[in-house]
């Protein structure tokens, strides 16, 4: 029952308290099923357990709850590569959702190198523009982005971009559209502004046909391309779009939720730029302090934002609060 309401919410959004109650019910059922915890019985540890396993770490991920996330996606990899006889792309998949767990944890190099194994086993197995290879290299350009290596990055994403244009017919295609958001976002990387801004409003407008407009990748990439504006120096255009989206957020994964937590940071940053200092002091301490409950106090973003505000305090004079925080 519990992995039907996880496959119902991963085919479509729902609303913040309906994932809540899924998460509740996971954490009472992994807590609570002895078998769970027993040695070769553990929720991914034994090979007919991978697929639930996966779902589990899967929605896990995109509640923030990464350590448990990767709990379960190493299990399931250690599960999977002892197994005889297993589906090797079945391994580079697990592979591939490790990475990605430990992208979003801002172990970029770690993610780096699993990403390179995944790509180049696919491309010996697979070939290049095979549609599961595609991904993965899609993937180890955004890692690359983050790390800076923007240069690396762009070739990758054009190349996917090529492959994905080539084996798909039409333009208006949901892979299409988002290898060319993140190829935008590297061109941005890289302050090539001006040309991104015109994409990235043709992608949203593609996603929008392609899928509900409230649908998290619209919005992520509504988010996308609020960042170019703000990096333009569009400032109240960027602050509309980043209201629009974080209201979508909130509303449909939750107050805590860290993409929710990520688009609260950069609408502080766009008020911040406009002078509007209390209102943009207010969304940093709630960014701070939700990232700490999540996160922990010593996590790479939770440090950010703290640093971010301790930074706004010092600019209104307000030294002696700056230190403290």
């Amino acid at each position: 029952m519990l992995v039907s309401s996880l496959r119902t919410y991963a085919n479509r959004g729902s609303d913040a308290r309906v994932k809540q109650s899924i998460l509740l019910h996971m954490d009472a059922i992994l807590l609570t099923m002895e078998n769970l915890f027993k040695d070769g019985h553990r929720l991914g540890e034994d090979i007919t357990s991978c697929t639930n396993a996966d779902i589990f770490a899967s929605f896990y991920k995109d509640q923030g709850r990464f350590d448990t996330s990767l709990n379960l996606c190493f299990t399931m990899l250690a599960t999977r590569m002892r197994a005889p006889g297993e589906d090797y792309q079945e391994i580079l998949t697990t592979m591939n959702n490790v990475a990605l767990v430990l992208m979003y944890q801002g172990m970029h190099t770690a993610a780096d190198q699993m990403l390179r194994n995944v790509v180049e086993w696919r491309k010996k197995l697979l070939g290049e523009e095979h549609p599961q290879t595609q991904p993965s290299i899609n993937n180890l350009a955004l890692v690359l982005g983050h790390q800076g290596k923007y240069t690396e990055a762009e070739q990758m994403l054009r190349e996917v971009l090529g492959a994905r244009k080539r084996s798909l017919v039409g333009r208006e295609h949901l892979g299409i559209s988002m290898t060319t958001s993140n190829l935008i976002l590297v061109l941005g990387n890289q302050a090539n502004y001006n040309k991104a801004e015109p994409m990235h409003r043709k992608v949203v407008e593609a996603l929008e046909k392609l899928l509900l407009q409230e649908h998290r990748d619209t919005q992520t990439y509504m988010n996308n391309l609020a960042w170019v504006l703000r990096n333009q120096g569009k400032y109240t255009e960027a602050e509309q779009m980043y209201r629009e989206v974080l209201e979508v957020w909130e509303r449909i994964s939750g107050m805590e939720h860290q993409p929710t937590l990520k688009i609260k940071n950069s609408l502080a940053t766009v008020l911040c730029d406009q002078r509007k200092y209390i209102e943009a002091e207010q969304m940093y301490r709630e960014v701070v302090e939700g990232r700490e409950r999540v996160l922990g106090k010593a996590h790479p973003s939770t440090l950010s934002s703290v640093d971010r505000l301790a930074t706004l305090l010092a600019e209104q004079c307000q030294h002696d609060e700056a230190g403290e925080v």
